[in-house]
């Protein structure tokens, strides 16, 4: 079994993201539909990679953040940055961004995908940074980062 076949296999039975039916089409086909607890991603101590910006911004495209109307995927990070000043929140977090530290990524339909770290992506293309640290991780390491929340923890955002 490669990567990606071992990846959707584990993701297969897994759906934990609240409100995954909401992720519109175009994110849907990158979003894990799994909840995984950063600190445990933090602290993956893997062997970082340096990525060429180019492989990642694909990312700019696609609506990973919310908007300004508290809704989530509703903006896109080529959004925000054509114009960072519209969008006073997601300039505090990319602004603030320390990118000192590694985004992670794992390998999925040949692609680099972000796990955490598109704010990060967003401050270093802003920059004009060729490229940046990232942490892979693995298939198996995303198994031992799943959080499945219970029934209580699970708000509806519109309520």
């Amino acid at each position: 079994m490669d990567g990606d076949d071992e990846l959707e296999a584990i993701l297969a039975d897994r759906t934990t993201r609240p409100f995954v039916d909401r992720i519109p089409k175009d994110l849907s086909a990158w979003m894990l539909g799994v909840e995984w607890d950063r600190d445990r991603l933090w602290a993956i101590d893997q062997t970082r990679i340096d990525l060429p910006i180019d492989e990642l911004s694909w990312h700019y495209g696609l609506p990973w953040w919310t908007g300004s109307d508290g809704r989530p995927f509703r903006l896109r990070p080529e959004d925000f940055m054509a114009d960072p000043t519209a969008y006073p929140d997601h300039a505090s977090r990319t602004f603030g961004a320390d990118l000192r530290h590694p985004i992670h990524v794992i390998h999925r339909k040949g692609r680099w995908l972000i796990l955490d770290g598109i704010h990060r992506l967003a401050k270093a293309g802003l920059a004009g940074i060729g490229s940046m640290a990232a942490v892979h991780v693995s298939a198996a390491d995303l198994v031992s980062l799943l959080d499945v929340p219970g029934p209580e923890e699970v708000a509806d955002p519109e309520e």
